[in-house]
């Protein structure tokens, strides 16, 4: 039986998102805010995130 209102596709893309911010905030840099510009923040962001896709 499925909840109504439930797509399990769209949950399961979510899910994937939240994991990613979950894992980017592990990285003390960007937990903490170090960089005072937006666009420091930025870069640092896309910096991690690359790491995250070379580690697997």
């Amino acid at each position: 039986m499925q909840i109504p209102g439930f797509d399990k596709h769209i949950y399961k893309e979510r899910h994937k998102i939240e994991n990613l911010f979950q894992r980017l905030k592990r990285c003390r840099r960007i937990s903490t805010r170090y960089e005072k510009t937006h666009l420091a923040f930025k870069a640092m962001v896309s910096l991690a995130s690359i790491m995250l896709y070379i580690k697997g």
